[in-house]
Order: structure tokens, then sequence, then C-alpha cells
């Protein structure tokens, strides 16, 4: 999901390519989209942009009656962006188009440009705003910094607070563009365990002052993301080489890495950490501790628990690691005799026929799961996110 610097970006990006440029015509919404029409139309209109948190804003105005102007706001919801491309090149899942004016520099394409709002999974929204934001979005911690710290400090009382810290970020009332990246890579560098009562982590900040802390980061760190992205909004057709990529991949030092403890929060959403996940780790999740095969390995394996139910009594079975070959298994105690019983005999003089017949076992067992492997590489989700195609 695109967070604040994204949003950042995409908002430098349409302000860079239309800046000295006119759009005509009407406004273009997909048969598909569920979102309002756009009521807007003139023979000669700019566009500006400007962003807060997770939200995005484009000003229409005609050139020629300035008081005739829309606004409209938008929502990324989980791919959205913006492209700027000739007509025929216009996206499959361009969902709102504005059309431009040629100017001296397209003349000798002979083809107009298309502003187009993209969102392949369909989640993101616009809706009309003359002015301001939306509702319960708190101020954006990359250029609102001061009245963000006070929002938070000031209302520790809310029940939002209640809720473990990495639940608490996600909050855009209070952490305005935080989302699932930034919260990992926030809470690293702050050495906060993940699921530690918000209001504890935050009260004590009240009395620091130019300390860096947990809400400093919420400044610092998704500004850090911004100027890695500095490609994004430079050229007309916002290409991130794969080298911005891998620089990315390098400033990251929580989120998917393979090496990190992951958890499911209360809403079931993956966090990444390092050491323990605090005391308000839900129950009903389990808890993986990645780890690597040995020192500087490329890769990580995550080993689950069996659980074998047996007919009429309760699987509380003590559970032991056995290495098998290069790789550590879960073996349970049952199926530790099941093993001894087979291999007991198999050290009798039996007939060949009696070799195949199969041991009878009390009770059924259930099905040996295999072991998660955790990709070496980065996912595609998060490559896909970086360079907004």
């Amino acid at each position: 999901m695109p967070e604040g610097p994204e949003l950042c970006m995409n908002s430098r990006f349409v302000n860079n390519v239309c800046r000295g440029r006119l759009f005509t015509g009407k406004i273009v919404k997909s048969a598909v989209s569920k979102c309002p029409d756009v009521d807007f139309s003139s023979e000669a209109y700019v566009i500006s942009s400007e962003s807060r948190g997770k939200e995005m804003a484009l000003t229409l105005q005609c050139s020629a009656e300035p008081l005739n102007r829309l606004r409209l706001l938008f929502r990324f919801g989980m791919s959205g962006k913006f492209k700027f491309t000739p007509m025929n090149q216009i996206p499959k899942h361009a969902h709102l188009q504005f059309f431009s004016r040629p100017s001296d520099a397209d003349a000798a394409s002979e083809q107009k440009l298309v502003l187009s709002f993209v969102d392949v999974r369909r989640f993101g929204s616009w809706r009309v705003m003359p002015e301001g934001w939306g509702e319960n979005r708190g101020p954006d911690p990359m250029f609102e910094y001061e009245a963000f710290r006070a929002n938070v400090l000031e209302n520790l009382e809310d029940s939002a607070f209640n809720r473990p810290i990495c639940e608490a970020m996600l909050n855009q009332k209070f952490f305005n563009g935080i989302g699932n990246y930034l919260r990992a890579e926030i809470l690293y560098r702050a050495s906060v365990a993940p699921f530690t009562c918000a209001r504890k982590v935050l009260e004590p900040l009240a009395k620091q002052e130019h300390e860096e802390d947990l809400l400093s980061l919420c400044h610092t760190v998704p500004k850090e993301v911004v100027d890695l992205k500095q490609t994004l909004g430079k050229s007309e057709t916002a290409v991130v080489t794969e080298e911005d990529y891998r620089a990315f991949c390098q400033w990251l030092k929580c989120y998917e890495n393979p090496a990190m403890n992951t958890a499911k929060d209360h809403n079931g959403r993956t966090i990444w950490f390092k050491g323990e996940a605090g005391s308000m780790c839900p129950k009903s999740k389990q808890l993986k501790r990645q780890r690597h095969r040995k020192q500087g390995a490329p890769g990580v394996k995550v080993y689950s628990t069996e659980s074998i139910k047996t007919e009429g009594e309760e699987n509380e079975t003590e559970d032991i690691k056995e290495e098998v070959g290069s790789t550590l298994v879960d073996i349970s105690k049952k199926t530790r005799k099941q093993r001894a019983t087979k291999e007991q005999a198999n050290t009798l003089q039996v007939e060949p026929a009696a070799k195949k017949a199969k041991i009878p076992t009390k009770g059924a067992t259930a099905k040996a799961k295999k072991p998660i492997t955790v990709p070496t590489r980065r996912s595609a989700r998060l490559k896909v996110r970086w360079f907004n195609l």
C-alpha cells in the first residue's frame, strides 16, 4: 500500500509534468470504476497537486475563469498511482483520465498526452472536496511535525492508545502517512517491542526535548525514503531504475528482512521486528522466529510445530528437533514411537510378503506439515510498491 512518501512523490510528479501545460475537454472515468463521475469541462485548465499523509489532492482551475475550479481528493488504496503517457499508451487500469493540449514540445509527436490515475486493484478512490482533507486524518509527520507531535501527546487518553504501539501507528488520525513498512523501520530504530502498550511507550516522550525518539523518527524516516526516490518526479515517465530499487532494499533494515521475527497483529497484518514481541502479542497467532541456517547464509527457513491429534486424548506432546541432512524438522513424541516400532519390526526375520504389511498403529495421525520456506529475496509486492508501476 502506498504510504506517505509515495503520495508525496506522486504529488511532485504530477506538479512536474503539469507545469506549463494546459488540459482540455471532458474528464473520462473508466466504465468499471465505482467512484463518482467528475463533472468538470473546460477548453483550457491547469492542474496542480498537493499531498498530506495518505491523501493527495488535485486542483483543476480554468485558465480563463480562475473562480471556475474543482478540487479532487484521492486515496490510493493498495495500488494507486499517477502516470503521464501518450494516448496510445494509456495503462489498462487507468480509471480517471485528464487530456492535455499538445504543446510546442509535443507538436512533433502529434499526440495528446494523458494524465491517468491508475489503480490495478481498484481500492483507490476520489471525491470532490473544495478544501481541507479527510475526516479523522491527523497532521503529516513529514511536513507538519510540531502539529503531529502535539496531536499525539495531547491525546494519549484516547482509546486508540490502549492498543499495541504497532497497531496505534496505523491509526491515520494520529500517524497520518505511516504504514506497514514505515512502522517496522521506525520501531526497529527506536528499539521498541511492537506489542508494547502504545500509551506506555509514548507517555515518557512528553518530557523529552530535542532527543531522537519514536515520534521524531516518524518525521525523519519517511523523509529518508523521499530522498531515496528523487528519480520519481524528475522525468515525465517517472521511470525508477533497478539501482534505485537496490538502494531502497539496502535502506530497509527490518521490513521483510528474513533475519527478523514476524507476528500477526490483531488486524491480521504482519509486523517484522527484532527481539521480543511484547506483552500484548495476540495469543492465537503463532510467533514465527526466523533464523539463519548459518551466519551469512542467503536464505532462512521457518519450521512449524506439528500438531497430531489422537482419538480420545488431548495431544500435549513435547516436540523436539531432529536433523535430517541439513534440514531441521519437528518430531512429536508419538511420531518417534511409531518410528521405533517400525525399526523394531524391520530387525525381525519375516517373510518378504510380511515386510510389505503396514504396522498397525492406534489412533489416526494428521499429515505432517511441510516447513515454510521464507524467500531469500524481497517479495514482488515490495518491488511493485517501490517501482510504482
